[in-house]
């Protein structure tokens, strides 16, 4: 399963995701959200825990993973 906060307050913003090695919804959703809000969020995977950033002008950064 995966989740994603906000890393500023660590505040759940959604949870209950498929994790990504299941499918591409919790990165997609994580690129949206970071997309909306303008700012990174955090999304917490199977995998582990990413920084997803926002689009800037017409590019995104790669995902950065975060030590826990």
């Amino acid at each position: 399963m995966a989740s994603i906060y906000n890393p500023q307050n660590g505040q759940e913003i959604t949870v209950g995701l498929p994790g990504c090695t299941v499918s591409d919804e919790a990165i997609q959703m994580a690129q949206r959200i970071a997309d909306k809000r303008g700012h990174d969020v955090q999304l917490a995977d199977d995998d582990g825990s990413w920084m997803v950033h926002p689009m800037i002008a017409g590019k995104r950064e790669a995902a950065d993973p975060v030590e826990e």
